[in-house]
């Protein structure tokens, strides 16, 4: 098991870069008459609607905490809960979010080695399981001892592990009731190897072949090729066969390769990428992969060569411009493009670079496509090279009264842009599209982390700190995911990135997967559990602005996260702020009371909910309210994953579902109507939408004797006929609006404010910057404000 979260060590995450893209398994078996092996074949596989894959044994469930199941010919609809059960996991979804169901699923066959142990006495079951300490590695036989802390004595337990799969190992107490799974990957590719080679007949074929086929099914590409090439040597008759499994697992290697390289070229790791493709192509390749990666490099060699062209291009046409006036301009705006010129920006310049041979076209207009197609998006590049000149004098003025916190300065800089002819909102969308961060990013530390620190607004506030890992090969012109992470307690920030991170010796998932990720320091790191208190709060969703403002995010693509009292936090946060994040991902975490209430805000957000079987009373404690979240599945996306035998740990073995769960997942839309409920004054905000005064503040749990006093609600509706309805306990409030939420076109109808107000709605410049000033929020930007 080996990560806990208390008192155990904090190791570096382990777990592959997602799914491989070929498995050996059939092919292996066929070529080196593999005898009958594998999974069972009762298993069914199910698609749910975010494209999850779950394969196990199906059982339909009335709630979590019921454990009635029910059969296939019974009524599903009563039967609101899917529970997908492996040897060693169990994952809980929603019935309506299953896409699909297939009981005739075949399973692929997995090589699975049993290793016979002697058990002692038994000293009965194992009810919880946190805190362990002295965690040793198992030996050659695959038993180990761990220690659970006790009051003054801790209780010994002996392991050993009884099969080893491609997937998972198995792992059971000798000496208690106690039997649960680790994913195979987690544990040292030595130490599975010595322990396998122990249980081999001497001179046995089939056992050596059996080998080579789980290393090969198991990803672990050097002891297979290993493997195969010693087979070879020592059973000459059989190399003709080991051949052609040799290749295959060459071609099996080279297409996950290939795989990971993908997904670093789209994480705009392009150095990377294209070093180790071309170290790709030296190896003995053959067929359809060495295609795909000459295509690869191939891809690389063109774009590296529209760079050039474009550099010469450039160049070429500032010759043909006879103004010195003008040409001073140009050059300023030519040293920018050259210093930015990249592979993530050099779509900017498509229309420029096709403009290239146009006779119709002169050279002030080709020098116009260019220049202002980057700063506003090659699809509203413009031929007019004043105005392309005005759109640069545009960017440099959003970008100065953004790192302004001056309001007098903002007066100047407004008033500077809207003097700039042909340049209104709309323009500016456009350019905000593909501003770069405008505060400046910190230095990084020997681990490759900063720390980022701000002031506090108020003598009362407890300043906002937050340790950032940014990917390799960070570029401020590729739009990133971001990771927030919230520590477990004993853990630093510094140790928390770095176990989702790495660090530059050893990448972690976040950098190979291209994210980045931040540490709030929403609770002193002396502080060892949560108690839902609104300053916590506030650093999350401040660390979270400021990121979005120095470092070149997708708030789109936002996920939040924790362990243990991290955990706790995130539940809390999600469930009271779900508009900020793309999905949340409680690993070990308690509901708590407030989610009781502030449940159905979960549906505006994604869940991955990550425990232990034997991790406390959490199964207990949170099966009320997920639930509550199953039962309304149409709109709650969750899962639900339940490690069997497993309490308190990090969990490194879902990482890499969880992180091709993030990849896939994106913010919804602004919705035009929705409900929120809160319990605090500090929870005011959501979507467009601000309560200026809310009333209540709910501190949970209530006192003895005391009535809880309810929630507030608050509802936005826009109809189609640009009627807005608002309902709010708050006396003031505030709505933000944009083209995509109303028609311009039509008067706008606010039926709660007192008078009810009606009339054509201008988008105004002021309310844009300030909303992307404070919010920093480019995917959501509002040029309308009312107040009421």
């Amino acid at each position: 098991m080996g990560e806990t979260i208390a008192r155990s060590g904090f190791p570096a995450a382990a777990g592959g870069g997602g799914n491989t893209v070929v498995r050996l398994s059939t092919i292996f078996g066929v070529i080196c008459g593999a005898a009958a092996w594998g999974m069972s074949c009762e298993a069914s596989e199910i698609q749910l609607k975010n494209g999850m894959r779950l394969q196990g044994k199906v059982v339909r469930l009335t709630s979590l905490g019921s454990g009635k199941g029910a059969a296939d010919d019974e009524n599903i609809q009563a039967y609101p809960i899917v529970m997908v059960e492996n040897d060693w996991q169990r994952y809980y979804v929603s019935q309506r979010q299953v896409e699909s169901f297939d009981k005739q699923f075949l399973p692929a066959v997995e090589e699975r080695f049993r290793i016979d142990q002697k058990r002692t006495s038994q000293h009965g079951s194992v009810g919880s399981v946190a805190g362990l300490s002295q965690l040793e590695p198992f030996n050659e036989f695959g038993q180990r001892s761990i220690k659970f802390p006790g009051n003054g004595r801790a209780t010994v337990v002996i392991q050993g592990i009884t099969e080893i799969s491609p997937s998972h190992v198995t792992i059971s107490s000798l000496t208690h009731n106690w039997v649960y799974g680790v994913a195979t990957s987690t544990l040292p590719a030595q130490e599975i190897e010595t322990i396998l080679r122990q249980r081999l007949k001497p001179g046995d074929v089939e056992d050596r072949l059996a080998l080579a086929r789980f290393f090969a099914q198991a990803e672990m590409y050097d002891q297979a090729f290993s493997e195969f090439e010693a087979i070879g040597r020592e059973f000459p008759e059989l190399a003709g066969r080991v051949g052609e499994a040799r290749e295959l697992l060459l071609q099996s290697f080279g297409r996950n390769v290939l795989g990971e390289l993908n997904r670093r070229h789209a994480a705009g790791q392009h150095e990377l990428a294209e070093s180790k493709a071309r170290a790709l192509e030296r190896q003995p390749l053959g067929g359809e992969v060495r295609a795909e990666v000459q295509e690869f490099l191939g891809r690389y060699a063109l774009l590296h060569n529209s760079l050039e062209k474009a550099e010469l291009l450039l160049g070429d046409l500032h010759s043909r411009i006879d103004e010195p006036e003008l040409m001073d301009r140009l050059q300023g705006m030519r040293s920018v493009v050259n210093e930015e010129l990249s592979l993530e920006t050099l779509s900017r310049l498509d229309p420029f670079l096709r403009a290239e041979k146009d006779p119709q076209l002169t050279p002030r207009e080709k020098l116009a496509l260019g220049y202002s197609g980057w700063v506003v998006g090659p699809s509203n590049a413009v031929t007019d090279l004043n105005q392309a000149v005005r759109l640069w004098d545009a960017r440099h003025l959003v970008l100065e009264y953004l790192r302004s916190v001056h309001p007098h300065d903002h007066e100047h800089l407004l008033g500077e842009i809207r003097k700039l002819e042909g340049i209104g909102t709309a323009s500016i969308q456009q350019l905000i599209a593909l501003l770069p961060p405008w505060l400046e990013a910190p230095p990084a530390d020997e681990m490759g982390q900063s720390l980022v620190e701000l002031s506090p607004a108020g003598d009362k506030d407890r300043g906002i700190r937050y340790r950032v890992l940014l990917p390799p090969e960070y570029s401020r012109d590729h739009r990133y995911p971001l990771l927030v992470v919230l520590r477990p307690e004993g853990r630093t920030l510094a140790q928390t990135l770095q176990w989702w991170g790495g660090s530059p010796g050893s990448q972690g998932p976040a950098q190979r997967r291209g994210f980045i990720v931040i540490a709030p320091d929403y609770l002193g790191e002396e502080r060892t559990s949560y108690d839902y208190d609104i300053p916590a709060q506030r650093v999350v969703l401040e660390s979270l602005r400021d990121a979005r403002r120095r470092f070149s995010v997708d708030p789109d693509r936002v996920f939040l996260t924790g362990h243990g009292m991290g955990g706790d936090a995130a539940f809390d946060l999600g469930f009271a702020h779900p508009d900020e994040f793309a999905g949340v991902i409680p690993i070990c975490g308690y509901c708590g009371e407030y989610a009781t209430y502030l449940r159905e805000n979960g549906q505006y957000t994604g869940w991955y909910v990550v425990a232990g079987e034997l991790d406390r009373s959490t199964h207990s404690k949170n099966s009320a309210v997920l639930s509550r979240c199953f039962l309304h599945g149409t709109l709650f996306d969750m899962v639900y994953v339940q490690f069997i035998g497993r309490g308190l740990e990090l969990f490194a073995d879902e990482l890499p579902r969880i992180f091709d769960w993030m990849e896939s997942r994106r913010r919804g839309p602004q919705p035009k109507k929705f409900t929120i409920s809160s319990l605090r004054r500090t929870d005011n905000e959501y979507f467009n939408f601000r309560a200026e005064a809310l009333a209540k503040n709910v501190i949970l749990p209530l006192p003895a004797g005391v009535r809880f006093p309810g929630v507030m609600t608050l509802e936005v509706n826009i109809t189609p006929g640009n009627t807005i309805h608002v309902k709010s306990p708050s006396k003031w409030n505030t709505v933000w609006l944009n083209e995509s939420l109303i028609d311009l076109d039509k008067p706008v109808t606010v039926t709660e404010a007192n008078p009810a107000r009606r009339g054509l709605l201008a988008p105004d410049l002021a309310v844009l910057l300030e909303d992307l000033r404070i919010r920093s929020d480019r995917s959501r930007l509002y040029s309308i404000r009312i107040d009421f």
